[in-house]
C-alpha cells in the first residue's frame, strides 16, 4: 500500500465517523522541536515514533515500535551495550 493510499483511507475513516480534526500541511521534517510550533503545541507534549531493529541471537530479528516523548532524546546505540 502506498503511502498516498494510507493517508486517503485515514481521512476517509475518519470523514466516515465525523471525527472532528484539523490538517496542518507542512514539507516533511524530520525533527520534533522544528514541527511542535507548527502544530501548537509543547515539545513535551510531542511523541516520536521510532522503528527499532532489535536482534535476538544470530538468526531471529525483531521490529519494535518506540514512542518516547517529543523532548527525549534517545540514545540508540544503548541498547548495543546492554
Amino acid at each position: 500500500m502506498a503511502l498516498g493510499d494510507t493517508y486517503s483511507q485515514l481521512i476517509a475513516f475518519l470523514d466516515r465517523h465525523a471525527v472532528q480534526y484539523r490538517l496542518i500541511d507542512h514539507s516533511p521534517e524530520g525533527r520534533t522541536e522544528v514541527v511542535s510550533p507548527m502544530r501548537g503545541n509543547a515539545l513535551s507534549q510531542a511523541a516520536k515514533c521510532i522503528v527499532l531493529m532489535v536482534k535476538i541471537g544470530k538468526k531471529i530479528t525483531k521490529y519494535v515500535l518506540a514512542v518516547v516523548p517529543g523532548d527525549t532524546r534517545v540514545d540508540l546505540n544503548a541498547g548495543r551495550r546492554s
